[in-house]
């Protein structure tokens, strides 16, 4: 429950900084994988890197690994304001788009499956 805390303040911090603690707080996305196909730490390494890639050089991702469920899958808790220039994370259908995209790049290169023709 700290750690929680500490990310919610460190969020809170880059959004007092540049003045926007109105709306939305974070955004939620996730990233699963086959049942069998992954260990918690490959999970974690996946979603690490998927997360840089997509968000890393401009906004704070919260990553973490469920390990409840059939399927281990990961979430991304990111932050709705940038700690690099103030501006907003979008969160359009592109956005999810080329979440989708990294993903699949990553997850190839670890030797993971990926979903065919999925759409949105």
């Amino acid at each position: 429950m700290v750690f929680q805390y500490v990310i919610y303040q460190a969020m809170m911090a880059v959004k007092r900084r540049f003045g926007k603690l109105g709306g939305n707080v974070a955004y939620h996305g996730y990233q699963s994988f086959q049942t069998g196909e992954v260990t918690p730490e490959e999970a974690l390494a996946i979603g690490r890197e998927t997360a840089y890639r997509m968000w890393g050089d401009k906004f704070q991702v919260l990553v973490t690994v469920h390990l409840n469920t059939d399927n281990l899958h990961c979430h991304f808790v990111v932050n709705s304001v940038s700690f690099k220039d103030g501006s907003k994370f979008g969160n359009h259908q592109k956005d999810h788009i080329r979440l989708r995209e990294i993903s699949d790049q990553v997850c190839r290169e670890y030797g993971k499956s990926v979903l065919k023709d999925a759409s949105f």
